[in-house]
């Protein structure tokens, strides 16, 4: 799954950068690489849940919480110091200066210090009355979102609303069924009142919990096909297959017809990708190299807008498309495996030390 994790996070990276030279497309593009995430983050929660922590929801909450801060803490703090020093100017001194009332500076400082609310400023701006709801947040002024720091991680609470509600309804086949349904439900009330456009195709919860309770569905499927003899061959076959769909996304022919809730190639994708997901997962849980590789996503897809204009910035040589990408390599290496690594050591001492303490003494 760490190659396709991969590519996903390159998919967002090419709508933001540009298109990759060699396909001149940006793989399947920032729509459907990040409802894709969702889907991947909601098989692995069932997988966690269900098998590891099973009765541990601190140790799950810790753990999520430990994958999510430091890194982008990390990256928040170089965003910031890199304003600093470039621009007359950075967000969080205009958020400051601002006359906006005190509830817009409140939800937009939060989402950019504690990422909570990164997801409403897509909904909200502020006006001299307050905040106010916007159902198309590029057409009002100020655009609320333009003074996040990190622009993409309005992905992130998603992912945490998630999270919270896991432990109560991945164990369960009816309850992600159920959820899956009031999802589509939603998206379809959603649709016919606000349009389909960008926020309300892949930024609000509601319409993107289908996604999550979809992969945590498909654990079960998963678990079904543990003993069955040529799933490992399926599942090579299937990323190989998925990897190419990934990366030639614009040129694959399209044999479904668009539907209210999604345009035709989106929705052909999904149903291949989703059906394969299992399959995938079995072939590859093993390799520490596709391990190795999917753990790069995280920070690729929250530093490559720093990067890039760092890059941007300091290139005498003029701008080289690939230097970029070869920097947010780097500097994702070093997060994941180093930065990412430490943290996770030290939450592993922390978790030990407490483990050891009498229950007297914890009491």
């Amino acid at each position: 799954m760490g190659i396709i994790r991969f590519l996903l996070a390159f998919s967002v990276v090419f709508i933001h950068l540009g298109n990759f030279p060699l396909t001149n497309s940006a793989f399947v593009g920032g729509t459907i690489a990040v409802q894709l995430f969702f889907g991947i983050s909601g098989f692995y929660m069932a997988l966690v849940l269900n098998e590891k922590c099973q009765k541990e929801l601190l140790l799950f909450y810790l753990t999520r919480v430990f994958r999510l801060f430091p890194t982008y803490w990390a990256i928040l703090a170089f965003t910031i110091c890199y304003q600093i020093l470039s621009l007359p100017q950075n967000y969080i001194s205009q958020i400051f200066a601002s006359d906006w009332s005190f509830g817009s500076k409140l939800l937009i400082l939060c989402s950019n210090f504690f990422i909570f609310g990164s997801d409403l400023i897509m909904f909200f701006y502020p006006s001299q009355n307050g905040l106010e709801f916007t159902a198309s947040f590029g057409a009002v002024t100020p655009a609320f979102n333009a003074f996040h720091t990190i622009p993409q991680a309005w992905s992130l609470p998603l992912e945490m609303l998630f999270y919270a509600i896991a432990p109560f309804v991945v164990g369960s086949k009816k309850r992600l069924l159920f959820l899956i349904l009031i999802s589509l439900l939603c998206r379809l009330l959603v649709y016919k009142f606000f349009g389909n456009g960008d926020p309300w195709n892949y930024r609000f919860f509601p319409n993107e919990l289908g996604f999550f309770c979809l992969g945590s569905l498909l654990y079960f499927l998963y678990k079904a096909i543990l003993n069955f003899e040529l799933s490992n061959l399926f599942g090579k076959i299937l990323l190989l297959n998925s990897s190419v769909y990934i990366i030639f996304f614009k040129d694959i022919p399209i044999l479904l017809k668009d539907t209210t809730l999604f345009p035709g190639n989106q929705l052909q994708f999904y149903c291949f990708f989703f059906i394969a997901l299992p399959f995938i997962f079995q072939a590859s849980k093993k390799s520490k190299i596709d391990r190795w590789i999917g753990e790069l996503s995280y920070p690729i897809y929250l530093s490559h807008i720093l990067v890039d204009s760092v890059y941007r910035s300091f290139s005498k040589a003029g701008y080289n498309f690939y230097y970029s990408l070869l920097c947010i390599l780097v500097l994702s290496i070093v997060l994941s495996h180093f930065f990412q690594k430490y943290v996770e050591k030290f939450l592993s001492s922390f978790l030990h030390r407490r483990s050891e303490v009498p229950k007297s003494a914890a009491a």
